[in-house]
């Protein structure tokens, strides 16, 4: 029976080697010019199937033409099987020959130009299983006889990427022997899986190389399942033009993995998505479900699901005396079967639950996910002196008290139906019976309502961008800043209007005694920061405001600035497109300046005769005022921001108009203002 099998195999091989030896006698035929190379690498392509270890070995002696040394009994009656779909040199089959030896427990040791097979009783790469053909528990079909294939890759395919991809596809007694030098990895597995192996192995090569594959093994959850919401998931995002492709993705239901093939980014995104969705046993109904969302984010929507529904899980469970541990072979409770993670890439939320509560999530997702309305803020930050300040109609108030003892802090309310709304009418200019009187302005800070109309000089102004027109042309009226922010509910948003200004932090001196100074880089300017809250039952917005304002205003030579720093924080309530003013950040300077003759400015009395003194006092003030809109559809977005855009075009247009005219620049009027020149001279 053996020979006829070596026969059978060099049958098989014959057309090869005749090829080879064909070759050879052409090269000898042919010699080539002295100089040249005369040896050139001889390539056979093996592919064998179902050969015996020992066979094997006698085929790579008659082929190398190497003398090997082996005893029968020592060989494991395993079988080989080599797949290759290109042609291998001599160097190539002598690696997967070592490897093949070592895998089988044997090494090749070079005795005296021979090569001795012996046991290697102190390898670490012997598998046990090689020695038997069916595992324990099995009826020793041929489907479990373990079999040992070496399978040549393809020239884009890299063996530690494969091999370390299809190691975890092998069984517990399996393994993969990755051989570099080849290009080969060498499959020691039962029979049934190595043909599975070489089936994944198959439609990895078919993929194009620019893409990248990995296969993840679930431990807890179901591949298909698994696989299935994936493939909805970005099918999903391809529809929304969230992505301009998707991976592939197929479950290996054998293994229970996946296999994914797609771009790096598509990778990453796929196991954190798996990682996040093996974590709980799917068996005991538990439902895996993916949840895109729109508007709300993931994190946020995980957190609250975590604390609301798991809390409540897990204090019914208590009250029951439900919970178990989930070993021993007990279905799992529904606390342990509740699990939630957050997916940044895709903002996406996956929810495992059971039957029972999946309808619950869906509704808090549902709710959580709404789309939520913008503010639209705009700000007018001006610096001017106090009496020009009483010009805005402001009636100062801190603190105040009225009827009852009642006092009012720094937090103002305007609705329909509050008194605030009284206080709010002197402030434009309204005469209102049963005013309470209120305190004088002292220094520090302050808050007006001045509800829809703001007053300046007896003018009446509908909104901050009139006032800030008007502004413009009075005197003693320092605009310092405009600035306008979209944000959502809920989100904070901030500008900042400044510069870096460097400070000195520390100095030393090096070898030769010259200084070194360390700076540090401070934030110099105007820095607005609000976060609204809509009360959409009452068309009220609350804005958490603070605002800052940071000036140079002297620099020593050691680079020390000293700032100016006006900073306010409070939280107020006005209605939507109403206005509202923060001030009270005053400054007072007094500068006092004597001038008089030496000597008879002493004169007591009458010294005043011969001196002058001179004492003045500029107080200056920062009005804040603030006006907030809600946005709720995409069209008043639009509107608004076509106005901004046409009030900038206009801008631009008035301010090359002002050039034009002052450099006599429009056509047509060049010539006539030098005429008019000439003869004025005359």
């Amino acid at each position: 029976m053996k020979h006829s099998f070596l026969r059978a195999l060099a049958a098989m091989l014959l057309p090869v080697l005749v090829l080879a030896g064909a070759w050879q006698g052409s090269a000898h035929a042919q010699q080539p010019p002295a100089g040249e190379a005369t040896a050139q690498e001889t390539l056979v392509q093996a592919n064998l199937e179902g050969v015996f270890l020992a066979d094997f070995i006698r085929f790579i002696g008659q082929y190398t033409g190497r003398n090997i040394v082996f005893r029968d009994d020592q060989i494991p009656k395993v079988k080989i099987n080599i797949v290759s779909q290109e042609s291998m040199s001599d160097a190539a089959l002598l690696a997967i020959f070592h490897e093949t030896l070592a895998s089988a427990g044997l090494t090749a040791v070079s005795r005296d130009g021979s090569l001795l097979v012996q046991p290697a009783a102190q390898s670490q790469r012997v598998v046990p299983a090689l020695r038997s053909k069916a595992g324990p528990g099995t009826q020793g079909g041929q489907e479990d006889e373990m079999v040992l294939t070496a399978c040549r890759l393809k020239e884009h395919m890299h063996t530690k990427t494969a091999g370390e991809s299809l190691k975890n596809l092998m069984s517990a007694s399996g393994q993969i022997v990755e051989i570099p030098q080849a290009r080969t990895l060498l499959l020691i597995d039962t029979r049934d899986r190595v043909d599975r192996v070489l089936r994944v192995l198959d439609l990895l090569q078919s993929l194009k190389p620019s893409l990248q594959f990995a296969i993840f093994p679930l431990h807890k959850a179901d591949a298909a399942r698994v696989s299935a919401s994936l493939q909805e998931l970005f099918e999903k995002m391809l529809e929304e033009e969230q992505t301009d492709s998707r991976p592939l993705l197929t479950a290996l239901v054998w293994s229970n993995s996946v296999l994914m093939a797609g771009t790096a980014e598509q990778k990453a995104t796929v196991a954190k998505l798996l990682a996040d969705m093996d974590r709980v046993d799917t068996e005991s109904q538990g439902l895996i479900n993916i949840y895109r969302l729109r508007n709300a984010k993931a994190e946020s929507v995980s957190s609250v699901l975590e604390k609301l529904v798991g809390q409540s899980l897990e204090k019914k469970e208590q009250a029951e005396g439900a919970a178990t541990s989930g070993s021993g072979g007990k279905a799992l409770s529904k606390l342990q079967l509740f699990q939630v993670s957050a997916d940044e890439e895709t903002n996406s939320v996956v929810v495992l639950s059971s039957k029972e509560v999946q309808p619950a999530v869906e509704k808090i997702i549902q709710e959580l996910d709404r789309p939520m309305d913008q503010v639209y803020v705009e700000a007018l930050i001006m610096e001017t002196t106090l009496t020009n300040a009483k010009e805005f109609g402001v009636e100062w108030l801190l603190a105040g008290k009225g009827k009852g003892d009642s006092s009012f802090g720094n937090v103002g309310f305007v609705r329909s139906s509050s008194s605030l709304l009284s206080y709010a009418e002197p402030v434009i200019g309204q005469e209102t019976a049963g005013v309470p009187q209120f305190e004088s302005l002292p220094a520090g800070f302050s808050l007006g309502v001045l509800g829809n109309i703001i007053t300046f000089g007896g003018e009446k102004f509908a909104n901050i961008g009139a006032l800030v027109n008007f502004a413009k042309d009075v005197s003693k009226i320092n605009i310092l800043s405009t600035p306008q922010l979209m944000t959502l509910d809920h989100a904070e948003a901030e500008v900042f209007v400044g510069q870096e200004v460097p400070y000195a932090t520390s100095e030393k001196f090096d070898a030769n005694n010259n200084p070194v100074n360390t700076f540090e880089y401070r934030d110099v300017g105007i820095k607005l920061k609000v976060t609204p809250h809509i009360n959409k039952e009452e068309n009220l917005i609350r804005l958490d405001l603070e605002q800052e304002l940071k000036q140079v205003i002297a620099v020593s030579e050691q680079l020390a600035p000293t700032t100016l720093n006006r900073y306010t924080k409070t939280s107020v309530q006005l209605m939507d497109g109403a206005t509202i003013v923060i001030s009270g950040l005053i400054s007072n300077d007094t500068d006092k300046s004597r001038q008089g003759i030496p000597g008879l400015a002493a004169i007591p009395a009458v010294g005043w005769l011969f001196k002058r003194e001179t004492t003045s006092s500029t107080k200056t003030t920062i009005l804040v005022f603030i006006s907030a809109r809600i946005i709720h559809t995409v069209e008043t977005a639009r509107a608004i921001t076509k106005a901004k855009q046409e009030a900038h075009e206009a801008l631009i247009n008035e301010s090359e108009s002002l050039y034009e005219d002052a450099f006599s620049l429009r056509s047509g009027r060049g010539s006539a203002p030098a005429a008019s020149n000439a003869t004025g001279v005359q």
